[in-house]
């Protein structure tokens, strides 16, 4: 089992530094990548937009990067999604201005928390 006080990958991205851990599960015998689970509990940028991961499920405002080229239907196959250090790192910003949160907005999840 590795060793949990040691990232096993770090993601920058909008600012941000996320350490990713494996963690151990015991049915499968396997370790696997933790990664947030950004829909659970949203992280925003300080400009607004949301982190996401690749994988995440994609929203109404999907775009593809090639409008003639088959779709993924999930995040990190939408023109939106942004990574900054590499192209495949599975954590990234949606930029959707219709997705973003506007400053002064609360968070539906905590009303009384304001976005600044």
């Amino acid at each position: 089992m590795p060793e949990r006080n040691k990232p096993w990958k770090i993601c920058r991205v909008g600012g941000r530094e996320f350490q990713i851990y494996q963690e151990y599960d015991d049915e499968v015998k396997e370790s696997y990548p933790a990664y947030p689970d950004f829909a659970e509990c949203p992280e925003y940028t300080d400009d607004g937009f949301s982190f996401a991961t690749a994988e995440h499920e994609g929203c109404p405002h999907y775009k593809p990067h090639d409008p003639e080229g088959p779709g993924t239907d999930d995040c990190g196959g939408c023109l939106w999604f942004r990574r900054d250090e590499t192209p495949f790192d599975i954590i990234g910003v949606c930029t959707c201005d219709t997705l973003r949160r506007k400053p002064n907005e609360k968070n539906a999840d905590n009303p009384d928390r304001i976005q600044t």
